[in-house]
């Protein structure tokens, strides 16, 4: 019995006698219609990968060789072709997000890091998730990883970086450290508010 309902087995997909890892695969369809796969490995926030894009087809190559079967372009092409059938025909479409993804009062952001680190922003404050978290991001090739929030920090800092006078940066420190530390949320959507005269 497979754990997910479009679960699937990429040893069987591939016909290979070993599997490449110890983790399922899910198959899921984007709100954008574009199929992918979950890469479920239970210790970390999982990673969807587009089906049909260069890291999935490593994996599905990585998991032919362990039989000694080389897939082909045309059996790649073939594959890809069958797994996204799947996913489409499998009718349920779940949100992908690519770097900020809307959640209940707030957003969530994904780090881009190896460990799959979320900052979650609401009006309860901001919190860190190495897991945990449901919501599921889609990465571009090009995704860099971003810097993981300090548990505190320095405004003062910020001086060099910013053209006003000593009056206005103190008025901008107190607005600054305001707003990140109370982040202004309503039906589910973070609103921004910036003005400087």
């Amino acid at each position: 019995m497979n754990k997910y309902e479009n679960e699937i087995s990429l040893q069987d997909v591939v016909g290979a006698e070993k599997t490449a890892e110890d983790c399922s695969y899910r198959l899921v369809y984007s709100q954008h219609n574009t199929a992918y796969v979950m890469v479920d490995k239970s210790d970390y926030h999982p990673p969807v990968l587009e089906i049909g894009r260069k890291h999935l087809n490593t994996i599905i190559k990585a998991q032919g060789r362990l039989s000694k079967k080389r897939i082909s372009a045309t059996r790649l092409l073939d594959i890809n072709e069958e797994l996204e059938a799947s996913a489409e025909m499998s009718g349920i479409v779940t949100n992908i997000w690519q770097r900020v993804a809307v959640i209940d009062e707030g957003i969530e952001i994904d780090i881009a890091d190896v460990e799959s680190t979320r900052i979650q922003v609401t009006a309860e404050g901001v919190k860190t998730l190495t897991k945990g978290s449901t919501v599921l991001f889609s990465r571009s090739p090009l995704a860099q990883g971003h810097v993981v929030p300090a548990e505190e920090g320095d405004l003062a800092l910020l001086k060099k970086y910013i053209n006003i006078s000593h009056s206005d940066f103190l008025l901008f420190k107190g607005w600054l450290s305001y707003t990140l530390a109370h982040p202004k949320t309503r039906a589910g959507s973070v609103q921004k508010s910036v003005s400087f005269h």
